[in-house]
C-alpha cells in the first residue's frame, strides 16, 4: 500500500500535470490559429476588392 501511494499518486500526479501543460498550449495554440484565420479572411477580402478595381479598370479601357 506504501509503493500505490508514494509511487503511484506520484507518476498519476505526474500525468495529470503533463495533461494541464498541454490543455494551456493547445488552447495558446487555437488562438493563434484563430488570429491567422483572421488574418487570411482580412486578405482574402483585399485581395477580392483589388480584383474587383482591375476587372472594371480593363473594362473601361
Amino acid at each position: 500500500m506504501a509503493y500505490i501511494e508514494s509511487d503511484v499518486k506520484k507518476e498519476i500526479r505526474q500525468i495529470a500535470d503533463g495533461h494541464k501543460q498541454l490543455a494551456e498550449k493547445m488552447d495558446r495554440m487555437e488562438q493563434k490559429i484563430d488570429k491567422i484565420q483572421d488574418s487570411v479572411d482580412e486578405i482574402k477580402g483585399e485581395l477580392t476588392t483589388q480584383e474587383m478595381v482591375i476587372t472594371r479598370r480593363f473594362r473601361v479601357e
